[in-house]
């Protein structure tokens, strides 16, 4: 399943490269997808919405408005909620079957770039304020603000319950415990900014960037294992 700036979703056949769906009723650019149930997605869009499509038909079955400006990212927390973040700034929780905002999380500078979740009722968002913030789920109450990038934080995952690894427009990846609200390990190698991390196992994760590398990584040494090439720089990775 793709997304793209021409406002629409396909679903296609990896076979045969047809496409097999396409998804249409956003009025710009879609962001992001998440795949909430196996007959259902979510997407994220330019227009301010998220909308909640039944993958068999291609139809929209509901949109989620509140946001006022660009929704870039959207996390599933559960079968009910989903999260998203948005160029207004603001984090909102969302109750799938209503469509309710149940909350909104206030505090950013800047585009809300990336989200994650986490143990205890707790997610994880950073920001092109250059911060990562830990936010309680039930209160809104931001819990920590992490600093130490020095320009757009790009993507975040989680280690485990305490450690969390981020990447950032400043061509670096850090590494954090919130146990002490501190950065434990700064990882640098790449020449352009990171603009996504895979966590590969306890003691490795691959990086892409703009300096048209991908490159795998032990934690412990805070050393590249490999490096390969593209030809232009790379935005993306996923894991099959």
């Amino acid at each position: 399943m793709s997304c793209s700036q021409d406002k629409t979703i396909k679903l296609w056949d990896l076979t045969t490269g047809n496409c097999i769906q396409t998804f249409l009723g956003h009025s710009d650019g879609v962001w992001s997808i998440v795949q909430l149930s196996s007959d259902k997605i979510a997407s994220c869009s330019k227009d301010s919405s998220i909308r909640i499509w039944d993958v068999e038909s291609g139809r929209c079955i509901k949109v989620l408005n509140g946001h006022t400006d660009s929704v870039i990212s959207i996390v599933k927390l559960s079968s009910e909620r989903i999260i998203s973040g948005s160029k207004d700034k603001t984090i909102k929780l969302w109750n799938i079957h209503s469509g309710e905002c149940i909350r909104t999380f206030e505090g950013h500078l800047n585009t809300v770039v990336c989200l994650e979740s986490l143990p205890n009722e707790r997610i994880l968002s950073g920001s092109y304020d250059n911060s990562i913030k830990v936010w309680n789920l039930n209160t809104g109450d931001c819990l920590q603000t992490l600093r130490g990038h020095m320009d757009w934080v790009l993507c975040l995952k989680v280690l485990s319950e305490e450690r969390i690894i981020s990447s950032s427009k400043d061509k670096t990846i850090r590494i954090w415990c919130l146990k002490t609200n501190s950065c434990i390990k700064t990882i640098n190698g790449h020449s352009d900014q990171v603009r996504e991390i895979q966590v590969l196992s306890d003691q490795k994760v691959a990086s892409c960037s703009l300096d048209n590398t991908i490159k795998i990584w032990n934690l412990a040494s805070a050393s590249f294992i490999k490096s390969y090439q593209s030809m232009m720089g790379i935005f993306s990775i996923d894991l099959f």
